[in-house]
């Protein structure tokens, strides 16, 4: 009859601990966009970007705006500025406040397609 009552109270026991180890819901993720930041190109074009983030911060990336398409690009590691590429298309680079936008060609070389400074 005692061991009943001390397996009895080991199960509650540990019922009781093992419920603090149930996660709690996920809460939902948000994106964060910042404000629009508009580049001026030596080929006299215009370029937008929104520099965004989702809540958690386990993600930045940038949506911009160009040649009447919008492309959306996770950051990269990069030794210098802000890379962001989809590492098969586009690539959007910046150093302080001047951007290059290069596209990859057909051997999986990037060439420069523009550059320019942010329009203040």
């Amino acid at each position: 009859m005692k061991i009943n009552k001390i397996i009895c109270l080991f199960v509650v026991a540990l019922v009781l601990l093992s419920g603090g180890c149930v996660k709690s819901g996920v809460g939902k993720l948000e994106v964060n966009v910042g404000e629009e930041n508009l580049y001026e190109c030596n080929d006299g074009s215009t370029v937008k970007a929104y520099f965004c983030s989702l809540s958690d911060d386990s993600l930045n990336f940038v949506k911009v705006n160009m040649e009447d398409k919008e492309y959306t690009l996770p950051q990269l590691v990069s030794a210098s500025g802000a890379r962001y590429s989809d590492e098969r298309e586009v690539e959007f680079w910046i150093k302080g406040d001047e951007v290059t936008i290069s596209r990859m060609n057909d051997d999986g070389e990037w060439n420069v397609i523009k550059t320019g400074k942010i329009k203040k």
